[in-house]
């Protein structure tokens, strides 16, 4: 948690100082290409050393192929080499500093560990005068690479546990959101017993010096604005002092146990339209969900959920999704709606009928929700990563498809084998 804050901060200030030589950050969805990262850091290098810029202009000049190259040659060829030439006319460079974020983010697990390797080899070699600090989640495949002798004789690695000093903030944060709790249901009477001190002590302690625990939690039991908010939150006290499971991540345990006990309180009726629903803006947005907002209009629509299970499914979900109503023109949830022609002809073509309630947007509000549903030891029966909820997916997305193509005439099978062309695509 904070690798990226930390990262964007550090990368400033030595930029402030003229001692950032280059910043590249991996980003799921955006920047997350390996082909990307050199030459990046490359342009970057030629903003602020003139001479460098001049040096690499005319290697590009000479070989137009070099960004297409792999990795270690783009390294050796828009790094290495024109700092090589420029040490020949007497030009030093000064030391400078290179942050890369998010090396988990990397699509490609074998580039990871190549970007760290080239890099090692440049710093063994003392090739660049560049100090290089990688953040990064500690996945496997990167954890063995810097573990590798090569690599680990000139590394020095630095672990950010989650910090309990943040547990004096926890604790205000809750005191005061409790308070308006209570008092925008005119129940200041209840200030001086509600919630206890022990009962603060043991949501600080389930926070574990993280603000996304406090924040799901507060919302859960604020929402929605009726009596049994008390009731809520004894539920929640309830289920972080029971046996709980075993999560594959120690350090979100607790936000875990809170995010099953959020899932568990999800009728029958709607779960599985939850976990489609769940699973689609997972696989289309991926983590950036909690910065974009996805259409709820074009979700519900492609997966055939009504309006009444919709709006269910985000009384059930306020504590971990967020839904902002729109007022956007009807045509932005599909180009192909006719003002001039009536909805009801148009909703058996288009299941208008069961997408026009629900003009508006949605998004996560923490990551770690998003990496508890993908994460089958942390979510349980609640992952929607497994290849036998992927089946399900899968068939319901086809029967609703067979359910819009055979509501008209088609010529030929050209656009029921594009609807399959497109579900594949979500899947794979």
């Amino acid at each position: 948690m904070g690798k990226s804050s930390i990262a964007q901060t550090c990368a400033e200030q030595l930029k402030n100082t003229g001692h950032l030589g280059a910043a590249f950050f991996f980003n799921v969805n955006r920047l997350n290409n390996p082909r990307r990262l050199f030459t990046t850091i490359a342009y970057d290098l030629s903003t602020t050393l003139p001479d460098y810029r001049v040096a690499i202009d005319e290697k590009i000049t000479r070989d137009k192929n070099v960004v297409e190259k792999k990795l270690p040659s783009q390294f050796e060829s828009l790094i290495i080499e024109p700092l090589q030439e420029l040490k020949k006319q007497g030009k030093r460079i000064q030391p400078k500093a290179i942050f890369i974020d998010g090396l988990d983010e990397c699509t490609d697990e074998d580039a990871q560990a190549g970007i760290i390797e080239t890099i090692a080899s440049s710093v063994r070699a003392k090739s660049t005068p560049f100090c290089w600090a990688i953040f990064s989640r500690a996945e496997p495949r990167i954890v063995s690479t810097f573990n590798q002798d090569s690599v680990a004789s000139v590394t020095h690695s630095v672990e950010l546990p989650i910090s309990r000093e943040a547990d004096g903030e926890i604790e205000m944060y809750l005191r005061g959101e409790f308070r308006n709790i209570l008092e925008h249901r005119d129940c200041r009477q209840l200030l001086s017993v509600w919630p206890s001190d022990s009962d603060i002590r043991s949501l600080v302690n389930a926070a574990d010096g993280l603000f996304a625990h406090p924040a799901a939690l507060l919302r859960y039991v604020a929402y929605p604005p009726d009596w049994q908010f008390r009731e809520r939150l004894q539920s929640v006290l309830n289920a972080l002092s029971g046996p709980g499971q075993q999560s594959s991540a120690p350090s979100f345990s607790q936000l875990d146990t809170l995010y099953v006990h959020i899932m568990n309180q999800i009728p029958s009726r709607i779960l599985l339209s939850t976990q489609l629903l769940l699973y689609f803006i997972i696989i289309s947005f991926g983590p950036d969900f909690t910065e974009k907002w996805s259409s709820a209009a074009y979700t519900c629509g492609v997966l055939g959920i009504s309006e009444s299970i919709f709006r269910d499914v985000c009384n059930h979900l306020h504590a971990v999704i967020a839904y902002k109503v729109s007022f956007d023109p009807l045509s932005s949830i599909d180009p192909r709606i006719d003002l001039t022609e009536s909805f009801h002809d148009q909703g058996q073509r288009y299941s208008l009928g069961k997408i026009l309630g629900v003009h508006g947007s949605l998004r996560f509000y923490h990551k770690s929700f998003y990496d508890f549903l993908r994460d089958p030891a942390r979510s349980g029966t609640f992952s929607v990563n497994t290849p036998a909820f992927q089946i399900k997916f899968f068939d319901h997305l086809i029967q609703q498809y067979h359910q819009c193509v055979s509501s008209y005439a088609i010529d030929g099978s050209s656009k029921f084998s594009s609807c399959i062309c497109f579900l594949t695509y979500l899947l794979f």
